[in-house]
């Protein structure tokens, strides 16, 4: 394997493990809402183990977070200083505190810590996860960006990046909690998902269309580089993601909600969850993992 395959693989893999838990940390103000917004009739100690289990998930998610960023340095600094000599904490240091991409990882680091301390916090007071869900989404959001093409291309791409993880969040996030917290747990519940996850998409699809057309220059050429062809791929997980969903939402929810004792119902129900889970963190985040990593054709 050359230097330049070890490179492209170590930066790639980094972003992606770094995204993994952002989006699940994204997601627990989306399973918040289900929680409270939906007629299970769960007892009162279930509901408040559940509620337990979505904290716990976004305090183990901001601590695999932060141990992620310490591959996102090791592979910044091998991409930066290649095969030529080893990788070493004094080269790794002058990434970080001589470049602006480390700026941007500390403030990472310290956003994830203050996240990790509210996690722990609501984890002892549950009521707090309606302050530090929401909190600890958007500054994710806002911070995570600034390591990627939105660190040098002014405050509106920025923006739009913002809010795309957002939406990805209550959408793709959301059902990663779900996951792995039990999707037993959420069958009753996934009528009142529904309008979250619709909100969540129609806000990524928005902010991605806008981008896209940022991106794209000249039209139709750009889509023959690097950055096209990718973008395509993404584009084309999205709309599988989208239909894979879909079908859960208008064929498989609905057995469950007219026999929902019928077990092979549920079962159906919670293998299409997984499936959609498995695309999303693993075809579409994986795709913006590497296309995060190169030019845009207007630049």
């Amino acid at each position: 394997m050359s230097g330049a395959e070890i490179e492209t693989l170590l930066l790639v893999s980094s972003r992606w493990v770094a995204y993994a838990p952002t989006f699940l940390i994204l997601g627990v103000p989306g399973a918040c809402l289900v929680r409270a917004w939906s007629s299970a009739s769960a007892s009162p100690d279930r509901e408040r183990a559940l509620d337990r289990r979505v904290v716990m998930v976004g305090l183990w998610s901001a601590r695999v977070a932060v141990l992620m960023l310490g591959w996102r340095l090791f592979a910044q600094t091998y991409s930066n200083f290649g095969l030529e000599e080893p990788v070493t904490w004094h080269l790794a240091g002058v990434v970080l505190t001589k470049t602006m991409w480390g700026d941007h990882l500390i403030d990472q680091a310290w956003t994830l810590a203050a996240v990790m301390a509210g996690f722990e916090i609501a984890r002892r007071l549950v009521w707090l996860r309606w302050i530090v869900g929401p909190a600890a989404a958007v500054a994710l959001a806002m911070v995570t960006p600034l390591t990627s093409h939105a660190a040098n291309h002014g405050a509106a791409l920025w923006r739009l990046h913002v809010v795309h993880l957002i939406g990805a969040g209550l959408w793709i996030g959301t059902l990663g909690v779900f996951a792995l917290t039990g999707f037993e747990r959420w069958l009753p519940r996934l009528r009142t998902y529904s309008p979250i996850a619709i909100v969540g998409l129609s806000l990524a699809l928005a902010s991605g269309a806008a981008m896209t057309w940022r991106h794209i220059q000249p039209w139709p050429e750009a889509w023959s580089t690097p950055f096209g062809k990718a973008l395509a791929a993404k584009i084309a997980a999205v709309v599988l993601t989208m239909a894979w969903g879909a079908v859960n939402w208008r064929m498989l929810r609905p057995r469950v909600d007219r026999a929902p004792d019928d077990e092979r119902a549920r079962r159906t129900l919670r293998r299409g969850a997984w499936v959609e889970v498995l695309i999303g963190f693993l075809v579409v985040v994986g795709l913006t993992s590497i296309l995060t990593g190169l030019a845009m054709p207007t630049h």
